[in-house]
């Protein structure tokens, strides 16, 4: 066989292989889109609920039926209720559900549902007390109860009996699942909720909807496999705390959140810096995970370099607030930081901090951010951070910077690390970190150090034959290319600072006309998962940076502006508040952290950590006399501890 033959046969291979590559890829999203069809009649229906007496007067009775049965005044008076809430006379548009949350990790958490009938609310609520131990019964336990009621809307659409493929023809939070089944005379309906409360994966929720019916209503695993399935949808009202205010409506699980508002802005961060200061225990150690499904904490894994993160962001707070004890859980924090730390013996008076487990290693982004932290504890209370340790820190990453200006990512500090691997976020982070002590100190040293450091990274990373193969979604290093455009302004490093954001901004969905109006500003995810809420915070670190620079480089223009409000919107929205918290085994504890996506509640600490440090970079949009993140502090403003380690250090 000739040469020519043979290379037609290869040729004609590859293209069956790409052909067939480009039909799975294509026909994936496809085949989910034929699978999904619409409800008819819901075109119309705002996203969330509109306020609604009716269910005002609902969640009213059953709070105040709770407080009657918790007194042992038996069921309340059908009458009175009536007299209170005349709008439950009619409950014929439904069915209505409602359903009872008790805060406890145990099987009696719920949620209990009961099916309403018109004037029995009462009854309902003594329906519900019924089934719990008397711990959860008493008159104290049902004061934290929370309550939810959902109206079922009329239409059904028909689905796939395994939701369709990965799930995709189910819309998580905002489907539920009707399972019908001829030996039962109503419908089991598992509420559009639950799908993002009981975190099934997207491929699962019809299966959880069929064991919710065996669990809850009593079928048996044949009968919820037979139903005919279907799709429906609900308007759905959380209860507020505080009575006498209106019930929330809800979506996919959440309350719409709050306005982008300066206000809400500070009190988003306080909030955080509260939670925080709650998981930092006596050493200095902060919880690392929260899964706030078990209110379980974990400090599996631990890693030292979100640990540096969030006590910098803690600080960050300190300066908005002035809090004393949320400064103190941070300047615990830097003393476990410290603890951690170790004096490079071939280089005495340089510091590296020690990540990992049974290998440890130096991570250059490790020392970044606590260089961070500790300018940020300067900034916040002059005379309190360790300056042996901050400037350890900054001549080590100084030793890590080749000549060029390039950083390696590990430090060689046993002569085991072999490792090659270059970081896409340590070398931003190690800019900044030098930025940030330049702007402490005014030591030009530190100056030239993070120029040449950008300017690797400008000119010579994610370049091949000149030609620029790639913008990553580097939001360190975006915040530090804006902060030196404050001191060392330079066109080269603008443009790439805004291409940055751009590529974090292609990457999030941005137009209203298209996103659904509760993932406004969240990332881009694949057909089988929900989007991240968790990278709105760093993402906003990176867009709020690129609007400040925007607000001094290009008055006039607000590109960058609408791009971060919009992605504090969705940090807004996913941060745990009274309003969004009604499901969980211990709200209070949960309140203020920032959870991984809509349907997935865990809270680790570096979500809380770039969540507060994006809100600080959104106040000096609103207010120029906010926190500046790039205080440049003057001469005469140093401490005089700070002067005199200074002088020591050069």
């Amino acid at each position: 066989m000739s040469t020519g033959p043979r290379r037609g046969v290869l040729v004609a291979s590859i293209v069956l292989v790409l052909g067939l590559a480009a039909f799975v890829w294509i026909g994936r999203p496809v085949r989910a889109a034929l699978q999904r069809g619409t409800i008819d009649g819901l075109e119309d229906e705002p996203f969330y609920p509109d306020p609604d007496p009716l269910a005002d007067a609902i969640l009213g009775a059953a709070r105040l039926a709770t407080v009657e049965i918790g007194a042992e005044r038996g069921a309340p008076d059908q009458q009175l209720l009536r007299f209170k809430f005349p709008e439950l006379h009619s409950l014929d548009e439904g069915p209505w559900y409602l359903s009872l949350y008790v805060p406890t990790t145990g099987e009696e958490r719920g949620p209990h549902v009961v099916r309403l009938a018109s004037n029995q609310i009462g009854l309902a609520v003594q329906a519900l007390r019924d089934r719990l131990p008397p711990q959860h019964a008493t008159a104290e336990a049902m004061a934290a109860w929370r309550f939810k009621v959902d109206r079922v809307l009329p239409g059904r659409r028909d689905l796939p009996a395994n939701g369709g493929l990965r799930g995709v023809a189910v819309d998580p939070g905002l489907d539920g699942i009707e399972l019908t089944h001829s030996r039962y005379e109503q419908p089991f309906h598992y509420l559009p909720s639950w799908s993002v409360e009981r975190e099934p994966k997207r491929r699962r929720i019809v299966r959880d909807a069929q064991k919710a019916a065996e669990e809850l209503a009593g079928w048996s695993q044949g009968e919820a496999r037979e139903a005919t399935v279907r799709a429906f949808r609900s308007r759905a009202w959380v209860e507020a705390l505080g009575g006498g205010a209106p019930a929330r409506g809800i979506q996919r699980g959440n309350a719409p959140g709050k306005e982008t508002t300066k206000e809400n802005v500070i009190e988003a961060a306080r909030l955080a810096g509260d939670f925080l200061r709650r998981e930092t225990a006596a050493n200095g150690r902060i919880t690392y995970v929260y899964e706030t499904m078990d209110d379980d904490r974990s400090n599996k894994n631990y890693n030292m370099l979100r640990h540096a993160g969030t006590a910098y962001s803690m600080f960050q707070v300190v300066r908005l607030t002035g809090d004393d004890d949320l400064f103190a859980a941070g300047e615990r924090a830097m003393g476990y930081f410290r603890s951690r730390m170790k004096e490079d013996e071939a280089h005495r008076g340089e510091w590296y901090i020690l990540d990992g487990g049974r290998r440890k290693r130096a991570k250059l982004g490790g020392a970044g951010l606590g260089l961070l932290a500790y300018v940020e504890m300067e900034k916040a209370r002059p005379g309190s951070t360790d300056y042996e340790a901050m400037f350890g820190l900054a001549r080590h990453i100084v030793r890590m910077q080749h000549e060029d200006g390039e950083f390696e990512s590990f430090y060689d500090w046993n002569g085991q690390e072999n490792s090659t691997r270059k970081s896409t976020f340590y070398p931003g982070e190690a800019v900044l970190g030098l930025t940030r002590l330049h702007q402490l100190t005014g030591d030009q040293r530190w100056l030239d150090a993070a120029v040449k450091g950008a300017d690797w990274l400008v000119h010579e990373r994610w370049v091949a034959l000149g030609l620029r193969i790639y913008v990553p979604m580097d939001a360190w290093l975006t915040q530090a290319l804006v902060e030196l455009d404050r001191v060392a302004p330079d066109d080269d490093r603008r443009d790439y600072a805004f291409a940055l954001a751009d590529s974090i901004a292609r990457h999030k969905l941005m137009d209203p006309d298209k996103a659904p109006p509760d993932l406004l500003g969240s990332d881009l995810s694949g057909l089988g998962s929900m989007p991240l809420a968790a990278n709105a915070g760093s993402f906003g670190e990176a867009l709020s940076a690129a609007a400040r620079m925007e607000q001094r480089r290009l008055p006039g223009s607000d590109r960058y502006r609408t791009f971060a409000m919009r992605n504090l919107g969705m940090q807004l929205r996913h941060q745990f508040t009274e309003a969004n918290d009604w499901f969980l085994p211990n709200p209070e504890a949960a309140r203020g952290g920032f959870r991984e996506r809509p349907n997935v509640h865990e809270i680790r600490n570096d979500y809380v950590q770039h969540n507060i440090s994006g809100l600080m970079g959104m106040l000096p949009l609103f207010d120029e006399a906010m926190p500046d993140l790039g205080l440049q502090v003057d001469a005469a403003e140093r401490h005089p501890d700070l002067v005199r380690a200074l002088e020591a250090s050069r």
